[in-house]
């Protein structure tokens, strides 16, 4: 491997020394380091993020138009934090609508990377979408029928029906969506899913697909802002009550650490449990909106018996005899709303949620379980606020839970935070939370270290500072405690992480930048109920150019470093080279990575392009290589075909996820997957 790293520095100082010009991927920079620190953050490569990627590729075809946008629409933008979106839109207030969109490097705040991040994303027109009539909207609006099928070629152990447990299905991923969309103000879709290993059209499947979900989303922009029908998401104030999806806390884009709430939005993607199926509405008078909402839908649950089970099961897998026995468990019920305040500087909101279960939720005697949810039924109350001045934003939420619990007491949650920009230079933010061991809500996604908004206090700190036009820094520190127990945590524990990140644009369609990244913590040792220090180092290189108007490439290194207390000390690194090849009709990607890990403890994660509407950022660790292709074929004006092909290839392993029903007697790992689109 030290060869190899040799190889690549060589490699790399011969491109620089070539005129270096800009990029064309399927994902902006910013969208990939996003997803990145989404699979750190949840020690995940499996969470659904296809509502997001499907939101992002639907703003590819369907931009926001800058001269007819507001201050909602634009937030919807991930790239963008709030003094961003105010800082564009007061441009535009004050020197009227942009005629170009190299008019964006005059805005405050905005700079060669962040601009190229949203340029897909955006258009400039002086037409505005108006929906007069349905059956004109009918003849208007865009169809879209996709189609994808993904397989894992080898033979895994629990495809052979001698074993008990087998699963019922074949190994086939499938996956089906029309949607009718007419600009961004109506929606009617429906989307079908089949798992691997789960049947199709026959036995527990007898209706083809395993999912459903379908919704009618409409924004009259009246006195009724939007309503919908069907499967949707609700997002208000900072996440601590009711935020469904995934939502950014810590990444290296420092500053954007509040949530912009994007109120109704229709669900897109194919995780079976965590969404709202009913109906909801908003109103709007003058600066009041009013949200209500109800929902009910079946959800799957380890049952201990027919009164009772011992948590909620959020695979969504349903293809052996016991995970169709978890199957749509327990009915969840919910109703409550949202009232907000709204100007272009302040906003006031107030949440209320009641959520009941057709079965008492019953953890198990762990002592971490002790405050966790127990009982059939949760209320939460939050009020949200924030309030810009000038150059300085102000923001929080405090949230109550009410259940009956191990002690009686309510639990709460509150944050607060700031964000402010000294000048053109320099900008800052500060976030405080406290969320008590016994807080809970179905639909929390509160800042945090992990994936619960509970049992957590912290303060974050994080800065920017643009030293040229050509070198911004960026670096964060969070410091965070846990009062109480946690899963692998014997006793209250605490940790800390930071990073520093130099980008460097030595042209306006070039991006390098040079990553450290440190996480402290406190763990049990290996079976043994004490806590040890664990800390975890990363530095990252990574290098995007491009050598021609049809070829791109990127290159990355990586190195990372795992020590534990009780003698445990691992060096890895992983070496990336990507080949971009991009043409009006045809786009053709290629990857080749070595990495060499010694477990997963000293994993590193890397984002992978993959097909429209699907995010991939696989953990590399042990040691060996893998590639990846990926080609997109636009056949004629309305048809798109991608294909893609990946391969994992260990040299120390002989067999893969051993003692799964997912093992593989091999050393090497393939995934297929081919997606077909039609628009008319």
């Amino acid at each position: 491997m030290d060869s190899a790293i040799k190889i690549f520095c060589i490699f790399s100082l011969l491109l620089f020394g070539n005129s270096i010009q800009g990029q064309d991927t399927i994902t902006s920079p910013a969208t990939e380091q996003l997803i990145e620190n989404i699979a750190e953050q949840y020690n995940s490569e499996d969470n659904d993020l296809s509502n997001l990627m499907n939101e992002l590729s639907f703003l590819k075809s369907h931009p926001i138009n800058l001269n007819k946008t507001n201050f909602e629409e634009l937030s919807s933008l991930s790239f963008l934090n709030e003094l961003q979106v105010a800082n564009l839109l007061d441009h535009i207030k004050r020197n009227g609508p942009l005629i170009s969109l190299y008019e964006l490097q005059s805005v405050d705040g905005f700079d060669i990377n962040l601009i190229n991040s949203i340029l897909p994303y955006v258009a400039i027109s002086n037409n505005e979408t108006q929906i007069t009539s349905f059956k004109k909207t009918l003849k208007q609006g865009n169809h879209k029928l996709l189609l994808r099928n993904s397989q894992i070629p080898e033979l895994q152990k629990g495809y052979d029906k001698t074993i008990p447990t087998h699963y019922l299905g074949s190994s086939n991923k499938i996956y089906t969506r029309y949607q009718y969309a007419y600009s961004k103000k109506l929606s009617i879709g429906i989307t079908a899913e089949k798992d691997p290993g789960e049947e199709f059209f026959k036995g527990s499947q007898k209706n083809g697909f395993d999912f459903y979900s379908a919704h009618f989303f409409y924004q009259p922009d009246k006195l009724v802002k939007s309503f919908i029908v069907g499967d949707y998401l609700l997002n208000f104030g900072q996440g601590l009550a009711l935020w469904q999806g995934f939502a950014f806390s810590k990444s290296s884009d420092v500053i954007s650490i509040k949530k912009i709430e994007t109120g109704i939005r229709p669900y897109l993607s194919s995780d079976e449990n965590r969404f709202m199926r009913g109906a909801a509405v908003t109103t709007k008078f003058k600066k009041v909106e009013l949200t209500g909402f109800i929902s009910a839908n079946s959800i799957d649950a380890n049952t201990i018996d027919s009164v009772s089970a011992s948590s909620l099961q959020e695979t969504g897998l349903h293809g052996t005899l016991n995970e169709i026995a978890d199957r749509h468990a327990i009915k969840r019920s919910m109703a409550g709303g949202n009232l907000c305040y709204k100007t272009d500087k302040i906003k006031f909101g107030l949440t209320s949620v009641h959520t009941s279960l057709s079965t008492k939720i019953q953890p198990n005697s762990q002592p971490y379980n002790k405050f966790n949810f127990s009982g059939d039924n949760v209320n939460n109350t939050s009020i949200d606020y924030s309030y810009r001045l000038k150059n300085i934003v102000f923001f929080g939420e405090g949230a109550l839970s009410s259940y009956k619990n191990s002690m009686g007491d309510p639990g709460f949650a509150y944050l607060n935070g700031i964000i402010a920009s000294l000048d053109q230079k320099i900008s800052f933010s500060i976030l405080q939370r406290n969320y008590t061991r016994d807080y809970f809500s179905f639909f929390s996604n509160g800042f945090s270290e992990g994936s619960s908004t509970s049992n957590e206090k912290g303060i974050y700190l994080g800065m920017n500072v643009r030293i040229s036009k050509t070198v911004i820094l960026n670096c964060y520190y969070d410091k965070y405690i846990f009062p109480w127990l946690k899963f692998q945590r014997s006793a209250p524990s605490n940790g800390d992480d930071h990073l520093i990140q130099l980008d460097y644009t030595p042209s306006k369609k070039t991006s390098i930048y040079l990553r450290y990244k440190n996480e402290s913590d406190l763990k049990d040792a290996a079976q043994e109920n004490y806590l040890v220090k664990t800390s975890k180092q990363n530095l990252r290189l990574n290098c995007s150019y491009k050598i021609s108007k049809t070829v791109s490439i990127r290159s990355r290194i990586e190195l990372v470093q795992y020590k534990n207390e009780s003698g445990t000390t691992e060096n890895g690194n992983v070496i990336i080279q990507d080949l971009i090849f991009t043409k009006k009709k045809t786009a053709f990607y290629l990857r080749y990575a070595m990495f060499d890990t010694p477990s997963y403890d000293s994993r590193i994660y890397s984002y992978e392009n993959d097909i429209s509407g699907v995010w991939s950022s696989p953990a590399y660790y042990y040691k060996g290589s893998r590639f990846y292709t990926l080609l997109k074929i636009k056949a004629g004006k309305h048809i798109n075909c991608w294909l893609r092909y990946s391969q994992s290839f260990y040299t120390n392993k002989s067999v893969i996820s051993p003692g799964t029903l997912n093992e593989i007697n091999g050393n090497s790992r393939s995934e297929i997957k081919a997606q077909f689109d039609l628009s008319f």
